[in-house]
């Protein structure tokens, strides 16, 4: 997990997750703006995402899943960072497609609403 995450996952704990000035709405809606943007990279570069996008992309569905928008959009964050050159090995199983968490999103989006 990128340290950007560690570091979110600590303040939520500490209990110092998003400032009191910003509505839980507009979490949401910068969660969800920004993991469209990441889907729709992913499209246009005419490849599935590499094992870590897969794994920060799955934790930021499954971060807003339980309405922790913050930490979503750290995962999101780290989409763009992999922690470790480990983590760009290749995966022993099938990686998702676009289309899969394009599904995905649709139904946090729908628990949500």
């Amino acid at each position: 997990m990128p340290t950007d995450a560690f570091a979110t996952i600590e303040q939520l704990l500490k209990g110092t997750s998003a400032p009191a000035s910003v509505p839980h709405g507009e979490q949401k809606a910068a969660f969800e703006l920004r993991f469209k943007a990441e889907l729709t990279r992913l499209a246009d570069s005419g490849r599935g995402p590499d094992a870590w996008e897969e794994e920060n992309l799955l934790s930021a569905l499954g971060a807003a899943g339980v309405k922790e928008f913050e930490l979503a959009c750290a995962f999101l964050e780290a989409v763009h960072r992999p922690s470790s050159p480990q983590l760009r090995r290749a995966s022993r199983r099938f990686p998702a497609s676009t289309d899969m968490l394009w599904q995905h999103f649709k139904r946090v989006q729908s628990a949500l609403a």
